[in-house]
């Protein structure tokens, strides 16, 4: 089984990937998406949504985006 940090860390390596290949907003998706794919979710459907419009609305450049993303623990 796959630690919550390992989960996590999984997730922040997708995103990140993104960013550097220039897709702001496939990054949040790719984070968001991947912290579901759990038996165990890292949170619960509200807080996701809520931390999605919260990065699409707040979060354009990437440097606020890679902070976002390194932002989850």
């Amino acid at each position: 089984m796959v630690t919550r940090e390992e989960h996590l860390a999984r997730c922040k390596q997708g995103a990140i990937a993104r960013l550097d290949a220039g897709d702001v907003t496939g990054a949040i998706a790719s984070m968001i998406s991947d912290l579901r794919k759990s038996e165990d979710p890292l949170y619960d459907a509200t807080a996701l949504r809520e931390l999605l419009v919260e990065a699409l609305v707040h979060r354009t450049t990437p440097d606020e985006v890679r902070s976002w993303i390194n932002s989850f623990n």
